[in-house]
């Protein structure tokens, strides 16, 4: 699909011959002039064409050959390479010009018709110099003009186009293979701005159709997606931990594993598409479980009274290996997405690199960051000491907490007391699942709804 579309009207009576001209020339061989445009296409309007039709009763009566029509016409109106003019440190390239410069001239062209090339070539010379052939009557020389009419005309419509009900010119850009499809439409917006003050004025060019706003939304969401999702991650953590600072801390990893993936992104080479975005999407949803599971253990060490440094170094010293299991545990399953050929190869990597470099960030972030600021910005008030063996209701006033940790903890000492039992119950929901397997739908790539359709009619 082209990247971007444009329409191409006239505020003026301007002929769509005249129009359809004007773009040619003016317009789509200077857009495919930008860097990363493959080429243009022109749809619409009408096209000059110059027609020879020939008499079919001429050119029987007097035996001429139709190709040799075709022919005369083709080798009359060419160009040669003339060779080369050596002057001193100079090479000049020489050509001989044989185009057609007027309609007219068209009708001058010699159809050889018994006459071998000298002889049509005396001939030419004699007219040329206003003498009369030396050509006997049997042989005599017959032009264009007396087998055929020449008409300065219309090609023959292919295709219509037309812009809100207007008669346009559309011109189809597509990118080359290798391009950035953001990066080369930004440079034909640019070039369109510089062709402004070189085409009539009454020439007015609008952009229909623009892939790199879908493309530009997309990035937006993401971004969208990671505030707000860092808002009410903060909001969350405030809730469970009741510390602020705390709370601020976690949330502040977020941006920085962001950052810390788009450089790794860069210096690997991947773009933001689908499937990057998809990948980061996912990995934003999992960018604070590491620094959850740090931050909290680092706070329940200052609640049993140890001084912020302190705790800071033992509490994410005890969760490193866990954190790091975590988190290893779900990369290996992205990995090997990176090594698969083929066409799922090549649309998987960005994905699972993606994933891969925002979880190892925000691991990085986790055991690094989060104990530096643990250590300087997280206040208790008063300090709680916290023994072991004390009753959970004293330490959690809240209801619901008390009840899901009561819950949870009866359901486990259940699953440890039956494990053969339990472990079955999961191995039978677990094929269950699989069975269902079988109704979902299967598609090579999913469905994106761009905000906009496209209506073939035969």
């Amino acid at each position: 699909r082209p990247i971007l579309i444009l329409s191409v009207t006239s505020l003026s009576d301007r002929s769509p011959l005249s129009l359809r001209e004007v773009e040619r020339r003016m317009i789509k061989d200077e857009v495919e002039k930008t860097e990363g445009v493959a080429s243009a296409m022109i749809s619409g309007g009408l096209e000059r064409e110059i027609q020879v039709n020939i008499d079919q009763d001429e050119i029987q009566t007097r035996k001429i050959p139709l190709l040799d029509v075709s022919k005369a016409v083709s080798n009359a109106n060419l160009n040669y390479p003339a060779g080369t003019i050596k002057e001193s440190f100079y090479e000049y390239l020489i050509r001989t010009l044989g185009e057609f410069e007027k309609v007219r001239d068209i009708n001058e062209i010699s159809i050889s018709s018994g006459l071998t090339d000298e002889e049509l070539y005396e001939a030419q010379t004699e007219k040329a110099k206003g003498a009369k052939g030396r050509i006997s009557k049997d042989k005599r020389l017959i032009y264009l003009k007396d087998v055929a009419k020449v008409i300065d005309g219309i090609k023959e419509r292919t295709s219509y186009s037309r812009y809100n009900g207007i008669e346009n010119i559309s011109i189809s850009i597509q990118k080359q293979a290798l391009g950035n499809t953001v990066r080369i439409i930004n440079r034909v917006k640019k070039k369109l701005k510089e062709l402004k003050n070189d085409i009539p004025k009454d020439i007015n060019i609008a952009i229909v159709y623009d892939q790199s706003l879908f493309i530009k939304s997309a990035i937006g969401g993401v971004w969208d997606a990671a505030w707000q999702g860092g808002v009410i991650v903060f909001f969350i953590l405030l809730y469970f931990l009741r510390n602020f600072w705390s709370s601020i801390i976690v949330t502040v990893t977020i941006p920085i594993s962001i950052l810390a993936t788009f450089s790794l992104m860069f210096f690997s080479g991947l773009s933001v598409n689908m499937m990057s975005l998809g990948g980061l999407a996912f990995g934003v949803g999992s960018l604070v479980d590491a620094a959850i599971v740090v931050i909290e253990n680092i706070f329940r060490h200052m609640q049993m009274g140890k001084s912020k440094k302190e705790a800071a170094i033992v509490g994410a010293d005890e969760v490193s290996v866990a954190v790091a299991g975590s988190v290893l545990t779900t990369v290996v399953v992205f990995i090997p997405l990176i090594f698969v050929i083929g066409i799922i190869g090549q649309i998987s990597k960005d994905f699972a690199l993606t994933v891969t470099y925002s979880l190892m960030a925000s691991w990085v972030a986790a055991v690094t960051l989060i104990p530096l600021l643990s250590s300087r910005g997280i206040s208790l008030g008063t300090e709680v000491v916290v023994d072991d063996n004390a009753d959970i209701s004293k330490l959690d006033k809240s209801g619901m907490m008390v009840a899901a940790r009561k819950m949870f903890s009866s359901l486990l000492e259940r699953f440890l007391k039956y494990r053969g039992r339990y472990l079955f119950y999961t191995l039978i929901i677990f094929l269950a699942s699989l069975s269902l397997f079988i109704f979902m739908d299967k598609e090579l790539m999913p469905k994106v709804d761009q905000g906009q359709f496209i209506i073939k009619i035969d």
